[in-house]
């Protein structure tokens, strides 16, 4: 691959040259996700690709601090994290390296990511083709191998998504009908202890 091999050897935590086969492997509590080279690759990448998102991720930001229906956008990312967190042992013993095949996949999400401002205009469609932008960068930073345990935690980051004012209400419609039926059969199950009875209508 060139120049772009050597990043390989630097999220392998030198398990990839000749001299490290040589030593016993660490233990997990010595061992590292990611090298200091590895965070430098993911410092500048992924500066280039939050700048490219700025906007969708700004207006998401508003959002969750002006709409109380909106307010967990702002936790999303941080269970994501918390995830991967918990799953950092598996994810140390998985191998890492640059594949190219990701890179193609981060260039169609930036292309649709550009469709979804203009001319399709959706705050949906951007923040869809974000995500599947951040699918390319993980393939193309760590290699499938690594992205086969952090699909989950990046497909969570789709709830960070407001949904279309067209689309939530008839989703609200049809919550709102569940919670009163719901309510009205509770009511009436309690009222034969507590003479009670509902009615549902509309």
């Amino acid at each position: 691959m060139g120049a772009l091999s050597r990043p390989a050897v630097a999220w392998a935590d030198g398990g990839m040259n000749s001299r490290a086969n040589t030593t016993a492997p660490l233990p997990v509590s010595q061992r590292t996700l990611i090298s200091p080279e590895g965070w430098a690759w993911i410092a500048i990448l992924g500066a280039l690709f939050v700048g490219l998102h700025f906007n969708f991720v700004f207006r998401m930001i508003r959002v969750a601090s002006r709409d109380p229906n909106w307010q967990h956008i702002l936790i999303v990312p941080l269970i994501s994290i918390y995830f991967i967190f918990q799953h950092r042992e598996t994810l140390i013993d998985t191998p890492r390296r640059v594949e190219l095949r990701g890179l193609s996949l981060m260039i169609v999400g930036a292309f649709l990511y550009g469709l979804g401002i203009y001319p399709i205009n959706n705050d949906m469609f951007q923040g869809g083709a974000m995500i599947l932008g951040l699918y390319g960068l993980v393939w193309f930073l760590l290699g499938r191998s690594m992205l086969k345990h952090l699909w989950f935690p990046i497909a969570y980051l789709a709830l960070a998504i407001k949904i279309s004012d067209r689309i939530w209400s008839q989703i609200a419609y049809v919550l709102q009908d569940i919670a009163a039926f719901a309510s009205a059969g509770v009511v009436k199950m309690l009222g034969m202890v507590l003479d009670m009875d509902a009615d549902l209508e509309g």
